[in-house]
């Protein structure tokens, strides 16, 4: 038999071994369940090509949905980099400027492209523009806003990033067209469907491989009976004495084969045939059929070959779209800077780049009323309603189908009962800034699809009660709570949110938050903030919520935090942030804390370090800075996985070699402290992306700060006179681009 029947038809193989093998019965109800949601080829593909073909489909999606964002929605957003901005700071080129500076750029800086104008043009210009606005001037025009977007898409974003929707979508072609070509090409479509429609009249059949089989074999051995009773003599002898006669004139092996097919077949007998005359007829006709095709099939491996082929390429085409992936994967980020060449147009020489930002906004301030035009605005997504006395959300709010945050900042607003059912159903962000209680809508606390609530205003406790916090039990989707206010205990009614609440924020702007038992009961919080409340200690009623992943206690008046132990029991705490305190020391049992991942200790009364600091193994992120300790402990060399080391502001003279041995450090921070040397070691952090020197007493820098590959100019923060002491090729293989993690 040849190779192509053994692999691709196995089916017909099995049917036609029957011969002498008979086996079970081939039944439609078998592969039913396949046929009901798969096409009639499916039934030769194996499990790897149905699989690539529901990849081929997500993959269709998905240069579907990336091509249409692409074309769209906005591509990029770049904002010009200020030189006078680049003068005064290193380390970020968004800093704002200061006021004089400010005044001089507002008032000294003229466009160029104002420069062709006639004077009256001019003159209205700067009369519209009293008063100055607040922020930074660009003296940029909306049009070249635009055109500057559109330039630095081509000229600072790599070809993978412009091209990934379009490139997709040729390799989804590629893979559709290898997987089914063998179902296309003529010289084996034709054969495949042949093959197909046998297997289907095979499994429709109602016979039972065993009756087909044995009645291929009868028609044989019937044929072979006739013939050997015309090869032995006269047809119509009856007697014995003939039979005997005959017997003697015939070989031994006939005779017993005659003999044989007598006791085995006796012709025409309708109680013993398997099957009548007319189901026989079918069924040798379409074992006939089975065997012509089986022939013809096997004179060639055209078809295995093919289909070999069109697998490999899959594989092949795989293989490279993986490989090139994992190789240009790494060029997409988020900002670029873009140098267009465009200076006589813009008058900007570098310009900062983004991904747009995908939500439309409107803010509306100080209006008498809310036009009904806002209504008409179907693709708005955050509405901001600022200092606006009468705010009537009419049923035209249900034409705002992509409304999904609305902001009422002291403004008293009502609602329509059709427009509170499709914000009730519809809205997921609501802030409301209020000056009084009575300006927070009562309809607020019924919108059961809501999961952020910001609440910015003065609560004492006596407002507490007029709230009505008890009504929060129906915004049973809430997430996360911000209380900006000046509250003196916990309201007792935000346990209705203990089970699905999991950020609470609190900020009492310096009032004293005395009661806070409320908090034991919630649970399932993972963040909490805790600023500005003027706490002592870290509340008793934190160390019960078993599931808090974030504590951020900063601007309290916390000297002591001796109970730093209890939080061995909170397994999930990964972040401590006790910044902006009073703290004068760190318990030796915060190495019990083992899950701690990130402990933020700047703006405290620190002189020292104990050595259990440094056990902690899962410590990424230490944030010591602007404290008084003077000596980092050697025993640093313990936090393997440090990534983030801030301890500027302080008194340190001497950096330990062991500090040095965190390779896996990205931002080292030592600026004005007291350090004289900055060890040759700094070389062995070779994935140093920002590092920050400025402020000691440096004579000059190490020739090995060229071994930090990935560190970037621009996150170098050092004297200029310190950066010439550096050799050329060193501060020529320092990034000119940073990296920013969005």
């Amino acid at each position: 038999m040849g190779r192509s029947r053994g692999r691709l038809f196995p089916f017909l193989s099995a049917l036609v071994e029957q011969e002498t093998t008979p086996d079970e019965m081939f039944t439609l109800t078998e592969v039913a369940s396949l046929n009901d949601i798969q096409p009639t080829y499916r039934i030769l593909k194996p499990w790897w090509d149905v699989f690539m073909d529901y990849l081929g489909f997500v993959m269709l999606m998905l240069a579907i949905f990336a091509g249409t964002m692409q074309i769209t929605k906005d591509q990029v957003a770049c904002l010009p980099i200020l030189e006078e901005v680049n003068k005064t700071s290193n380390t970020n080129s968004y800093m704002s400027p200061s006021p004089v500076e400010a005044a001089t750029s507002s008032l000294g800086t003229v466009p160029v492209v104002t420069r062709d104008l006639p004077d009256s043009t001019v003159h209205k210009i700067s009369v519209h523009a009293e008063p100055q606005p607040k922020g930074r001037k660009t003296n940029l025009d909306y049009q070249q806003y635009i055109f500057v977007n559109q330039i630095c898409y081509h000229v600072a974003l790599p070809w993978y990033s412009k091209y990934f929707p379009y490139l997709v979508l040729i390799h989804t072609i590629v893979l559709m067209v290898s997987s089914n070509f063998w179902f296309k090409y003529p010289k084996t479509s034709s054969k495949i469907e042949h093959f197909v429609s046998i297997l289907g009249r095979c499994f429709e059949s109602p016979w039972t491989t065993k009756a087909l089989s044995e009645t291929a074999y009868e028609d044989s051995e019937g044929n072979k009976q006739r013939f050997i009773a015309d090869q032995s003599g006269p047809k119509h002898l009856s007697s014995d004495s003939q039979d005997e006669r005959a017997d003697s004139t015939q070989p031994i092996l006939g005779n017993n084969s005659v003999k044989f097919s007598a006791e085995k077949i006796i012709p025409e007998g309708p109680s013993m045939t398997i099957l009548d005359k007319k189901d026989g007829e079918q069924a040798k006709a379409l074992f006939e059929k089975v065997r012509t095709f089986r022939a013809h099939v096997e004179d060639s491996d055209f078809i295995y070959n093919l289909y070999v082929a069109q697998t490999i390429i899959k594989a092949l085409k795989l293989i490279f779209i993986l490989g090139y992936t994992s190789t240009f994967a790494a060029d997409i980020n988020f900002s670029h800077i873009c140098e267009p060449k465009i200076e006589h147009l813009t008058g900007k020489e570098k310009v900062a780049c983004n991904n747009a930002q995908d939500k439309q906004e409107l803010h509306l301030f100080m209006l008498s009323g809310l036009p009904n035009a806002v209504f008409d605005l179907a693709e708005l997504e955050v509405l901001k309603l600022e200092l606006i006395p009468e705010v009537r959300i009419s049923a035209k709010v249900s034409q705002m189908t992509n409304l999904k945050e609305l902001h009422l900042y002291n403004c008293p607003a009502k609602v329509e009962q059709r427009g509170f059912i499709f914000l009730r159903d519809h809205l997921r962000c609501l802030h409301v800034k209020f000056t009084d209680v009575s300006e927070i809508p009562p309809w607020v606390y019924l919108l059961r699809s809501l999961r952020e609530l910001y609440l910015i205003g003065s609560l004492n406790s006596e407002h507490n009660k007029m709230i009505a916090l008890e009504s929060l039990k129906d915004l049973r989707h809430l997430k996360v709570l911000y209380l900006k206010s000046n509250l003196s205990k916990m309201p007792t009614n935000l346990t209705d949110l203990s089970p699905h609440l999991i950020k609470l924020v609190v900020h009492n702007d310096g009032t004293k938050l005395l009661v806070l038992n409320s908090l034991k009961k919630m649970t399932s919080l993972r963040e909490l903030e805790l600023h500005h409340c003027d706490l002592e200690r870290i509340p008793d009623a934190v160390f019960n919520l078993t599931n808090l992943h974030e504590l951020d206690m900063k601007s309290n008046n916390i000297r002591t935090i001796e109970e730093v132990f209890r939080f061995q029991h909170l397994k999930r705490l990964t972040c401590l942030k006790l910044w902006h305190n009073k703290i004068v020391s760190i318990p030796s049992t915060i190495n019990l804390v083992k899950n701690l991942e990130s402990l933020y200790l700047s703006y405290n009364k620190l002189d020292s370090l104990p050595a259990s600091l440094f056990n902690l193994p899962k410590l990424r992120y230490l944030d010591l800075g602007n404290n008084t300790i003077s000596s980092i402990p050697e025993n640093v060399e313990l936090l393997q996985n440090l990534q983030h080391f801030d301890i500027t502001g302080n008194k340190v003279e001497v950096l330990p070699d062991q500090l040095f041995k965190c390779t896996k450090l990205k931002v080292l921070c030592v600026g004005n402290n007291s350090i004289t040397v900055l060890p040759e070691l700094i070389g062995e952090l070779t994935e140093l992306v920002q590092l920050d020197v400025k402020g000691n007493c440096l004579a000059q820098l190490p020739n090995k700060l060229g071994q930090c590959r990935q560190l970037h100019k621009s996150l170098f923060i050092v004297e200029d006179h310190l950066l010439d002491t550096l050799p050329l090729e060193v501060k020529e293989s320092m990034t000119e681009v940073p990296t920013f993690t969005v």
